[in-house]
């Protein structure tokens, strides 16, 4: 008679793959975490890189801050200006600073058609910061309100015995404020970015932990064990029985082996 036992650990094994799994998972999240922070880096540069190329574009080769004309102050001269709105800005080769700060001369400003009839542009005080662009110093001090496009005669008085190539530009004023603005929006963003892409870099990490591979057991031999004239074989890690034990054990019952025989071929069972 043969009987067969088989051992197999599959709750261990199930509770290694589920942890393999959920490892597996978490590792994946903080490599995409890890490129979100990445990327974010790289944007945080290119918009630092473009607000100051846009800063410094709008100040020069695109400024329109002077491209209705110029008219020198004290002074007066005839402009073509559009309907609509236009910026009055001062600009002057020599700041007048006090404690860094940047003054204009008090002005009289008068607009009015050149032909002589037609209504008045409106005259409203505007003022900005200074900006620097070379070796001129300029800030908007007015804006005009233009009621139709044509021909204005502008004049202006000021005392501006302090001041070096003192002049009036009319044009649009580039968006300096629009320009910070919107950088600092951007770069408080991706930066808030990076840092919560850190925080689940840090927890997906922790909890993958280190990796674990599922471990296979080794294959275990399959165990005979003859008692008198029966036989007994256990069979470990998936292995079948090996019935020619018990057909040997019959033919020592029959007589038709010896016990020498029998023994011999036992141990070639064992052994093999």
């Amino acid at each position: 008679m043969a009987h067969v036992s088989s051992h197999r650990s599959t709750r261990t094994r199930t509770r290694r793959s589920r942890a393999s799994s959920s490892g597996t998972g978490w590792t994946g999240v903080a490599k995409i975490a890890r490129r979100i922070r990445v990327f974010a880096w790289v944007l945080v540069v290119l918009t630092f890189v473009g607000g100051l190329t846009a800063f410094i574009l709008a100040n020069t080769a695109l400024s329109q801050i002077d491209v209705y004309g110029t008219v020198p102050v004290p002074g007066t001269k005839v402009l073509h200006l559009p309907a609509g709105e236009v910026d009055i800005s001062f600009a002057t080769d020599s700041a007048v600073n006090n404690g860094g700060s940047f003054f204009t001369p008090g002005m009289s400003l008068r607009v009015t058609p050149a032909s002589g009839s037609g209504a008045n542009p409106t005259v409203t005080d505007s003022s900005s910061s200074a900006s620097t662009i070379g070796s001129q110093t300029r800030a908007r001090v007015f804006k005009l309100q233009v009621p139709n496009a044509g021909d204005y005669r502008v004049s202006v008085e000021a005392d501006t015995s302090a001041y070096i190539n003192p002049q009036l530009l009319f044009g649009q004023s580039p968006p300096e404020g629009l320009i910070v603005k919107l950088g600092l929006i951007t770069l408080g963003g991706l930066i808030l970015i990076i840092i919560l892409a850190g925080i689940v870099a840090r927890r997906a990490n922790k909890e993958a932990g280190p990796t674990v591979s599922p471990l296979t057991p080794p294959p275990i031999a399959p165990v005979v064990t003859f008692m008198g004239s029966g036989v007994t074989v256990s069979a470990q890690s998936g292995a079948a029985p090996r019935p020619q034990a018990a057909g040997q054990a019959a033919q020592l019952d029959r007589g038709v082996l010896t016990d020498a025989e029998f023994a011999a071929e036992k141990a070639k069972i064992i052994g093999s």
